[in-house]
């Protein structure tokens, strides 16, 4: 009755969050109330980056900062995925997984419980609890960390569900701004400017900036920026050594990372590590390049 109890509790506080990092610090708090937790981890599937990321982990009792890997190989976390079973193992645990065909470095002895995350069926995860006690964890264990991995994913889908739908929202509300600018604004270069600042406003990127092409010089001219890293209007940049000639000269959307890379060329403005930029195309024609460039490392995937 206690952990019947717990675990609507559990369920209660899970489904009050729909931001990410309080909901998996909310899943230890509730997992440090149920068991005595020695080691334990949520991990999740990156299928975009085709890694394991470890949203929350234990380790002798303490927590560790986030971190991933690559997806695949021989653990226990792809294995839990594959076969979409939980697993109790009660002693005996390198040879149990040793017969399982999983790597046993870094094993350690005790007891384990691990159960995969499904949603709609389809693995996306995995939660793990261990104890280096034999025996120290059985079916009543199992049972309920499959009921809190049910009502987790739950919550994480949720969570995503309400991301899209503000980043959807987000968007609209960028495109009728930059759209109703365009139709009050007659002035070309006042025009650009207030696009600049909506976008500085919705995409919160350090640097934003629209760059013009002169035909006649076959450069590309900085005509409006925002950003609080701004100091690049007016510079004129040629169609070589940096990502806007890329772009005008190909015609196609560039994502670089300038960190510990030469041939991607150099970025705008001192300190930036990532960039993005599309092409301004209008009635077949290139008219010029809409750019971002970030302080800090992106792959520009969510926007």
């Amino acid at each position: 009755t206690q952990e019947l109890h717990m675990l609507n509790e559990i369920g209660r506080a899970l489904g009050s969050t729909l931001d990410p990092d309080t909901l998996f610090e909310t899943i230890l708090t509730e997992i440090r109330r149920l068991f005595d937790v020695n080691h334990f981890c949520v991990a999740l599937h990156d299928t975009a980056r085709n890694e394991v990321k470890f949203e929350v982990e234990v380790r002798n009792g303490e927590v560790i900062p986030k971190k991933s890997r690559p997806f695949g190989g021989n653990q226990m976390v792809e294995h839990l995925m594959r076969m979409r079973q939980p697993i109790l193992i009660r002693e005996n645990f390198t040879e149990e997984i040793r017969k399982l065909g999983l790597d046993t470095h870094d094993s350690g002895e005790g007891s384990f419980c691990g159960v995969p995350l499904l949603l709609y069926e389809r693995p996306i995860g995995a939660m793990i609890l261990q104890s280096p006690q034999e025996r120290a964890l059985d079916f009543g264990h199992l049972e309920m960390m499959r009921v809190l991995a049910s009502e987790a994913v739950i919550a994480l889908e949720n969570a995503r569900l309400f991301r899209e739908e503000r980043t959807k929202s987000r968007r609209l509300s960028l495109f009728n701004n930059i759209s109703r600018n365009i139709i009050t604004t007659l002035n070309p270069e006042e025009m650009l400017a207030k696009i600049a600042e909506e976008l500085e406003h919705a995409l919160d990127y350090s640097h934003v900036g629209i760059g013009l092409l002169d035909y006649s010089a076959k450069e590309i001219v900085i005509h409006a920026e925002a950003g609080h890293r701004k100091g690049a209007l007016g510079r004129r940049l040629g169609l070589d050594g940096n990502i806007l000639g890329r772009v005008a000269r190909t015609g196609q959307m560039a994502v670089v990372s300038y960190a510990g890379q030469h041939s991607t060329g150099e970025p705008l403005l001192p300190g930036s590590e990532s960039a993005i930029a599309m092409p301004i195309v209008y009635a077949d024609q290139l008219h010029g390049v809409l750019y971002v460039e970030t302080d800090k490392t992106s792959d520009f995937s969510q926007e």
